[in-house]
Formats: structure tokens, C-alpha cells, sequence
């Protein structure tokens, strides 16, 4: 599947961060997207979710779960109705075993600002995951978190992702796509 074909952007007044783009993914292929800090990973990400439009070339839009590199919870919303939000027919049993399963048992009715960073990013991959989608955009999953809070992500995410879904995840280091069963595609 094409996600994006020769596609060209740049930001107001700003050089291009894109000429002559193209990817595609194949259904249940996993890449972990790496490249320094401003080589357009966020950029990309908010173009396939049809946040940003392209000056030229086409994007296939399609039901997305997004994982954004900031964690973007609404304040006012506790970690269940963060899920409720995206998966409204979907059971509070159901939901909350998704917190569980991230370690957020016992969270459910607090704040953003009541957890901690590397909870507010367990809720906000757990949001991606109630959603479920046939397009994972995780940017940065695992800030935050530390070396077993990864793994258990890295575990959920595979766990939960349905078989025939793409997932496109920027990272920082190898052994994070080692974990997503990712190959890597540098973005330079």
C-alpha cells in the first residue's frame, strides 16, 4: 500500500523538508523510522494523518492510531475517558485492561497532570491501542520510559496491533525497532 507518493512539503517561509517523498508500506509490516532531530519524522507523521498537507504528490489517508511525540492527553480527561474518548463502544473492563496490561492499574480515574511522564505515555499508547486502526503512527513511543517500562510497551504494542496493520514508529536507537520487530528505514 502506498501511504505517500512523491510527495513535497515544506513549512512557511522554510526550506523543504520533503522533494519528490515516497513510502510504502506492505499490510502488517512494522518500520521503525530513525534520523536526527529535524530530518521531517514528525513532519512525515503529521503529513499520514492528514494533519499537514503536502505542497505537491498524494497521500492515502486511512484510519490512523497516533501516538504523538508529545503525549497531547486532554487536561481535564482522567486515563479511562482518554480511552473512552477514541473507543467509545468499547467496555471499561475492556479499557482498563489495557491500562493494566501497561502498568496503570489503579490510575484510571487520575489526570494528566496527577502522572507522571512515562504514565501519561503508557495512557497515550494505550489510547492508540483502544482506537485500533490499520495504521499505527507512534512518534518517539518510548520517551520517558525507562528499560523494562519498554519492553512492556514494545510486548503491548505487538500484542495489540492488529496482524494486517502497518506501524510506523520514530526512534532513536536500533534495539527499539529490535523490540517492534521493526526494520529500519533512516530518514536523512
Amino acid at each position: 500500500m502506498m501511504l505517500c507518493e512523491n510527495i513535497s512539503f515544506a513549512y512557511p517561509g522554510k526550506e523543504l523538508i520533503f522533494k519528490n517523498y515516497s513510502l510504502s508500506m506492505e499490510p502488517g509490516e512494522k518500520i521503525a523510522l530513525m534520523g536526527p532531530s529535524g530530518s521531517g519524522k514528525s513532519t512525515l507523521f503529521s503529513l499520514l494523518a492528514g494533519l499537514l498537507h503536502p505542497i505537491e504528490g498524494t497521500i492515502n489517508l486511512c484510519r490512523t492510531s497516533m501516538v504523538f511525540q508529545e503525549d497531547r492527553l486532554p487536561p481535564s480527561l482522567s486515563a479511562l475517558q482518554q480511552l473512552q474518548l477514541v473507543a467509545p463502544h468499547t467496555s471499561n473492563t475492556a479499557l482498563c485492561g489495557l491500562l493494566e496490561e501497561l502498568g496503570l492499574s489503579g490510575w484510571e480515574n487520575a489526570c494528566p497532570a496527577q502522572l507522571s511522564g512515562g504514565m501519561r505515555r503508557r495512557v497515550a499508547l494505550a489510547r492508540a491501542a483502544a482506537f485500533q486502526s490499520n495504521l499505527w503512527l507512534l512518534d518517539e513511543p518510548f520517551t520517558g520510559l525507562d528499560a523494562n517500562a519498554i519492553e512492556i510497551a514494545a510486548n503491548f504494542i505487538l500484542r495489540h496491533i492488529p496482524k494486517d496493520a502497518m506501524l510506523l514508529a520514530a526512534l532513536h536507537k536500533p534495539e527499539e525497532a529490535v523490540l517492534l520487530k521493526a526494520h529500519i528505514l533512516s530518514l536523512t
